[in-house]
């Protein structure tokens, strides 16, 4: 035979095996099998699926309930004072009384609050001064026109200094380190300082008319977070709180000598079926920034108080401000019974315990000492245009294959197997009465 001939023959075979594989059909077969321990695998595993659909998926995942996220708004007041003497490590901040116009920067802000704790204060006016920034040995290494990171240079070289000079807010800030990151924070009352938070929620697709506040009826200003009575709805909660809210246990001065970023949290739980009493504010804090940060630790920015002097001259104030911004983040889940809701849930376990048929299936094929047995019993090939015994019809007698009695699964003779053979009736009677006069 050539090689295109058993080239031709191979690709006949395999598209004849492609076409028979298409064009079978299964269909299940239901073997009702008699063995205690598949029966109680079955069972167990059917037990397991209802109570994880029961206590899981419908009670603790309330399976029952639509949800829906907290739509909130959050607005902040703070309030609180502090003095520096202007002497000291304080001699750079001047004497003066701080209220909250002067630490809060800016005095509002979406969702958090700024509190400036420590500063280094420059006095300055237009001018022209010395940048040490750019190093210079003549007029020309000083470009005029271009800009350093301070200002505008003029094109001309200090030779005292070596430097070039720049159009500027002049004198240039010089923070001294000793003064202020070294030295701790300036402002120390600002742990006291209290914050007043009012957080308003509401679950509009689910409850539109709900509405929930963490301020409750009759309280005052005099109220403070965290005392009996008043933890929930009293929202007036000073820095040192939050502070002692954190994980990890950090001192004030940790947090306020370069500044920090925390996160003061919010969490609505509500049931909507219960009404706004049931619906309790929890509060958690955590620091978000990296305390072990090498480069740029901290938080800090720069601004400027600006005025024009009687002589005509503009001034300026430019404090380096370091501080704890706390960042208010309202989270929460409004959950109402939904009868849909629990239909699908329900519908959807239904479909789960087709798993326990599956695993009652492994065990029996893969795990029984019987399982070759159980394999020849679950699985039966039919070939097609097989001639099939039909009873009463004497044109066309096909026998099916005898089945064997096993006492695994019982008896499988039927009345409709032995019909038809009364020479194999007699026979099987004949020696039924010899196997008895043998014991007789």
């Amino acid at each position: 035979m050539s090689f295109w001939q058993k080239a031709k023959g191979y690709t006949t075979s395999s598209l004849k095996t492609t076409v028979d594989a298409v064009l079978e059909y299964d269909t299940p077969k239901i073997v009702h099998i008699k063995n205690k321990t598949v029966g109680l695998v079955n069972r167990l595993v059917q037990l397991g699926i209802i109570v994880y659909i029961v206590v899981f998926a419908i009670y603790f995942s309330k399976g029952y309930a639509e949800f829906e996220d907290v739509v909130s708004t959050v607005t902040t007041k703070v309030e609180g004072f502090d003095y520096t003497n202007g002497t000291g490590n304080f001699s750079n901040a001047g004497e003066r009384v701080w209220d909250a116009s002067d630490y809060i920067i800016p005095p509002q802000s979406p969702n958090s609050v700024f509190i400036m704790t420590n500063m280094w204060i420059t006095n300055q006016t237009q001018g022209v001064c010395v940048d040490k920034s750019v190093s210079c040995n003549d007029t020309v290494s000083c470009s005029e026109g271009s800009f350093s990171r301070n200002g505008r240079l003029t094109g001309d070289c200090d030779n005292d200094s070596g430097h070039c000079l720049v159009n500027a807010w002049c004198p240039l800030e010089e923070e001294d380190k000793n003064m202020t990151v070294n030295a701790g924070p300036k402002l120390l009352r600002a742990r006291n300082f209290t914050i007043f938070i009012k957080n308003s929620i509401q679950f509009p697709n689910l409850a539109s008319s709900f509405r929930r506040r963490n301020v409750g009826n009759g309280i005052t200003g005099e109220c403070r977070f965290g005392f009996e009575g008043e933890s929930y709805f009293c929202p007036i909660i000073s820095v040192q709180q939050i502070i002692n809210m954190l994980e990890n246990r950090y001192t004030f001065e940790d947090l306020a000598t370069q500044g920090s970023v925390l996160g003061l949290q919010i969490d609505w739980d509500c049931n909507l079926n219960k009404g706004p009493e049931d619906c309790i504010p929890v509060y958690s804090a955590r620091r978000l920034d990296d305390p072990k940060a090498k480069f740029s630790p901290g938080f800090n920015f720069r601004y400027a108080n600006s005025w024009r002097a009687a002589d005509g001259t503009l001034q300026r104030e430019l404090i380096k401000a370091y501080g704890i911004r706390i960042n208010i983040l309202v989270t929460g889940l409004g959950a109402k019974f939904s009868f849909p809701a629990l239909i699908l849930k329900i519908g959807s376990g239904i479909a789960l315990l087709a798993l326990a048929s599956v695993i009652s299936d492994i065990f029996i094929l893969y795990v029984l000492r019987q399982r070759n047995y159980y394999r020849k019993k679950k699985y039966q090939n039919v070939e097609g245009g097989a001639s099939l015994f039909v009873a009463g019809d004497d044109t066309n007698k096909t026998k099916l294959p005898p089945q064997e009695d096993d006492p695994l699964l019982g008896s499988q003779r039927t009345d409709d197997d032995t019909s038809g053979d009364e020479s194999s009736h007699s026979s099987v009677n004949k020696n039924r009465k010899n196997h008895r006069r043998r014991y007789t």
